[in-house]
């Protein structure tokens, strides 16, 4: 008897110890918490050359590289990497996305990049570049030594930078304090210099005066200053700085815009450039022989004209690229001008080489989305959405490690989740229905430097 309670007693102790391991396996499991997008008044333009998706931001060079920054800060890029662009220690081509070596526990602000050099902001205010430095110092690394990893930016002690840009000859960066400061060129450095400097310089800016915003193009330089003025400086080749003149500068010269308006934005294309005005009119100078300049003629100004805008609407945003031109209306509408081929106007149409328009036509974007951003490149645009949504069109490339294939829509099209560069299913290539992995950057294009999307310096 005593025999049979010892062995009631040893099977009970059993039992209860594989019961308490069952308690966890069946007890509910944690709810899962699904990261949401910010709303979309956080979502902001960065400037000439960037776009901000919520805080992913993505920036193409020349159509053979792109750069991007997830939602937790890491910056990442694919593509070719012949002077180091990529960053991730190597000079070896990518057709994947490589992490860019960021020092650790930092996390990328913005991201910029041109077709041999990239540069971003850290969440210290501090900057980097990499890339393409030997031919004027224009990283602002104190040397003129190329780099396939990420540099510190030389800084004056104290300065936080808020934006910085990135062309072939040249980098500039916009500080918190709102001064500028630029590497690179002797025209470049806006403050009379005349020799190149590996070492960034301050922007001579006006006694009293502080810059709201900067765009950085091939041959000059352009800034927002807070009283609602607006300066270039640099090469007035290939357009001119706005003064009226055919004259170069290596200090800021103030734009002439007409009847004296104030100017809210500014945008540096190729041979060109364009401003949002302060009554919702868009103003450009510079080149024209594809009807760049919106005014209905295909002759070069070298003072602002006004663009051929219905008078019922006003703009938002304008971005200049190479010979064409868009803007984002107040009625939900983009519009664009200059040079046609390759889709670049967005409207459908098929344009042969040399063909353009020299007044504003509807780009075909979808009804009812707000734009909250609009940049260009050499033959392609993008707009970013309030819906946080990309809509694409003109110039594409399968930016691959290889020789990349350049292809083109006349229509726009809308990758749903910009941040990862997912392509729509019904995104059309040359006419062509695709969704192919090693498509992801079609619907999109560009190679020149004020698109941060897909375009280079």
């Amino acid at each position: 008897m005593e025999e049979k309670s010892v062995s009631l007693r040893a099977f009970l102790l059993i039992l209860l110890m594989i019961c308490s391991t069952l308690v966890p396996l069946l007890e509910p499991a944690p709810e899962e918490k699904s990261q949401e997008l910010p709303p979309s008044e956080e979502a902001k333009f960065t400037g000439g050359n960037g776009a901000t998706f919520g805080p992913q931001t993505i920036s193409v060079g020349n159509a053979f590289n792109i750069c991007m920054i997830y939602a937790n800060g890491t910056p990442m890029c694919k593509g070719n990497n012949f002077n180091g662009q990529l960053g991730d220690g190597t000079n070896n081509n990518s057709a994947d996305l490589v992490n860019v070596l960021i020092p650790e526990g930092r996390k990328a602000k913005s991201i910029d990049t041109d077709q041999s050099s990239t540069c971003m902001v850290l969440d210290n205010g501090s900057a980097m570049c990499w890339g393409l430095n030997a031919e004027r110092g224009q990283l602002g690394l104190g040397d003129k030594l190329n780099r396939n990893s990420p540099e510190y930016v030389i800084l004056p002690s104290g300065a936080e930078v808020e934006h910085i840009e990135v062309s072939r000859y040249s980098s500039c960066m916009l500080l918190k304090n709102g001064s500028v400061m630029c590497a690179g060129s002797d025209s470049a450095l806006g403050n009379g210099a005349t020799s190149h400097s590996n070492v960034s310089q301050f922007v001579s800016i006006p006694s009293g005066r502080t810059v709201v915003q900067i765009s950085l193009g091939y041959w000059r330089t352009c800034g927002v200053l807070d009283n609602g003025s607006a300066m270039c400086w640099g090469s007035s080749y290939q357009g001119g700085l706005g003064d009226g003149t055919s004259n170069s500068s290596n200090y800021p010269v103030y734009v002439q815009t007409p009847n004296g308006l104030d100017v809210k934005s500014i945008s540096v294309g190729y041979s060109h450039t364009c401003m949002v005005l302060e009554n919702g009119g868009v103003s450009c100078w510079g080149e024209n022989g594809f009807g760049q300049l919106g005014d209905g003629s295909n002759n070069t100004s070298l003072s602002a004209v006004l663009v051929s805008l219905p008078s019922t609407v006003s703009a938002d945003l304008v971005s200049a690229g190479y010979d064409f031109t868009c803007a984002a209306l107040d009625d939900e509408t983009v519009r664009c001008w200059g040079k046609g081929q390759s889709g670049r106007l967005g409207n459908g149409q098929a344009y042969s080489t040399g063909d353009y328009e020299s007044e504003p036509v509807n780009a075909s974007m979808p009804a009812g989305v707000n734009i909250l951003n609009l940049t260009l490149g050499s033959g392609g645009a993008c707009a970013l959405n309030s819906n946080l949504s990309a809509t694409c069109w003109g110039l594409l490339s399968s930016a691959t490690s290889g020789s990349p294939e350049f292809k083109y829509s006349s229509f726009p099209n809308t990758f749903a989740e910009p941040g990862a560069l997912i392509p729509h299913p019904d995104c059309l290539v040359d006419g062509t229905d695709t969704n192919a992995a090693n498509n992801w950057v079609m619907c999109a294009g560009g190679m020149d430097s004020t698109v941060k999307v897909y375009g280079t310096d």
